[in-house]
């Protein structure tokens, strides 16, 4: 009841949320319960690590402040999906999003630059300088749709879009799995951040964790660990991860980043794979790109395979041999745990939960919150809680 409170409140209010401050004090389960997502927040949510768990959505539509309406019929949150549709200068921490099923997300009849949707487990759009704080994500996104434009997909956020802003997410952890089709047309997935769309636009991707999966078909792909399109300016730093593509479709891609340009990237520790389920996979290089420049310290990648899975005609291999190559993820896996546990980093890592499954209890990276905060209720606004 308070969450849909909370939506409509969002929904009507003109500054939607800005200078507002929102707490989670409990976990929410939605186990049966319809999901309505927060159109548009410009505030500050603190999760206080607590759980917005069991959503399964199949019908977007948002507050008109007077009823629900269909979210997909309209470009009123540029075409964005997720528990906020759309956020602008707003800081979400210390939330978890677990065991979600986002399903059949609508195709806007207005697209932006001819992409969508937009679709994050945390923010479908990042439009304005944005932190995404020790938040952490578990669930699935599966369509029956044939999509005649590009799919964006983040276990984080969608897409990073508005030129000369920044987006900071730091200490996150997702496990995403995806079945989506899109024959026409292509896919950009990443474990972070799908796409990063304006040249100018800062990302910074910090201490995260992620484990991506799709299985589908495309024109081509762009699916990584970290972004899965890139035209802004990222920095990724100290990243694990793993990214495992079923799909016959060949990759535009990279491990960690799936195609960009003018990349920052240091202590990254990734697998990517792709190919059919009928035969072996080939392994996947550790960034590609079609232009630009590249900055890179202690890239280290998994390759199991003989060669690695050719790359769609436009893009290289932004690193060659300036990576480290091990033949399979126990031992990769092994010398992240022995860098991440030096004294330098070992107050970020908690080396005993790197490798497997990155559910939020054993994400290496998730910080746990103590705190006292004496808030209202909102749905009895005159009692303040602890």
């Amino acid at each position: 009841d308070e969450w849909e409170i909370f939506v409509k409140k969002m929904a009507t209010d003109s500054t939607c949320g800005t200078g507002q401050y929102y707490v989670l004090g409990n976990d929410l389960d939605f186990d049966g319960e319809d999901f309505h997502p927060v159109l548009k927040f410009n505030g500050t949510f603190y999760g206080l690590g607590y759980s917005i768990k069991n959503i399964t959505c199949d019908t977007w539509q948002y507050w008109t402040g007077s009823a629900y309406a269909d979210l997909g019929a309209s470009n009123i949150a540029h075409s964005g999906f997720g528990v906020f549709c759309k956020i602008t200068n707003a800081t979400i921490a210390d939330l978890i999003v677990q065991d979600y099923s986002f399903q059949n997300i609508p195709q806007s009849s207005t697209l932006v630059s001819g992409h969508g949707p937009y679709n994050g487990a945390i923010a479908g759009v990042s439009y304005g300088n944005d932190s995404i704080l020790n938040c952490h994500t578990v669930g699935e996104v599966k369509s029956t749709f044939n999509y005649t434009s590009h799919y964006i997909l983040g276990g984080m956020v969608g897409i990073k879009y508005s030129s000369g802003s920044t987006l900071l997410t730091y200490r996150c952890s997702s496990e995403i799995d995806a079945v989506i089709n899109l024959p026409a047309c292509v896919i950009m997935l990443g474990g972070m951040i799908g796409y990063g769309g304006f040249a100018n636009t800062i990302m910074h991707i910090y201490d995260c964790v992620a484990n991506a999966r799709w299985t589908g078909s495309a024109r081509y792909s762009h699916v990584a660990v970290g972004i899965g399109w890139n035209i802004g300016l990222p920095t990724i730093e100290n990243v694990i991860g793993s990214i495992d593509a079923t799909t016959t479709s060949y990759p535009f891609s990279g491990s960690l980043l799936g195609t960009g340009a003018n990349t920052a990237m240091k202590n990254i520790y990734v697998k990517g794979q792709t190919g059919s389920e009928t035969t072996s996979k080939n392994s996947i290089i550790a960034a590609s790109r079609t232009a630009g420049t590249m900055t890179a310290s202690n890239i280290n990648v998994v390759k199991e395979s003989e060669s690695y899975a050719p790359l769609q005609g436009g893009a290289y291999d932004a690193l060659g041999t300036n990576v480290t190559e091990y033949s399979n993820s126990d031992i990769m896996l092994a010398s992240a745990k022995t860098f991440f546990g030096s004294d330098q980093y070992n107050k970020i890592w908690d080396v005993s939960k790197i490798g497997g499954s990155y559910d939020p209890d054993n994400s290496p990276v998730r910080n746990y919150l103590v705190a006292t905060i004496t808030f209202k209720n909102l749905l009895s606004e005159d009692k303040e809680q602890d």
